[in-house]
């Protein structure tokens, strides 16, 4: 039963496939792209720990550089959820909530 599993895990680790692009732009949303990548790890059942090696494939530019320091600093997060909350305080406007607002009130 345990090779079993492991064998599970390696099947999906090796057709996870490419996840979507983050640069770490000011015109990208790090909430959309946590989505995109979070239900492709879902989808996967890959979760927690198991996907912090397959964040990086996704970060590109800016955010590969801020991935690849805080990895020099104090190794890679712990978990999904510690990846989550770090690269959104990086690369979320702090005036998020009222672009969002802006953005609402010019689709009416």
């Amino acid at each position: 039963m345990m090779m079993h599993n492991l064998g599970e895990l390696e099947n999906r680790s090796t057709n996870i496939g490419h996840l979507p692009p983050f640069y770490g732009r000011p015109n990208e949303n790090v909430t959309t792209w946590l989505f995109q990548i979070k239900k492709i790890f879902r989808a996967k059942r890959i979760t927690g720990k198991q996907a912090i090696p397959f964040v990086a494939e996704g970060l590109r530019e800016a955010a590969l550089i801020w991935y690849q320091n805080m990895c020099a600093q104090g190794g890679p997060p712990g978990d999904l959820d510690i990846f989550t909350l770090a690269i959104t305080h990086a690369f979320q406007p702090v005036n998020h909530q009222q672009l969002l607002r802006r953005q609402l009130q010019a689709l009416r």
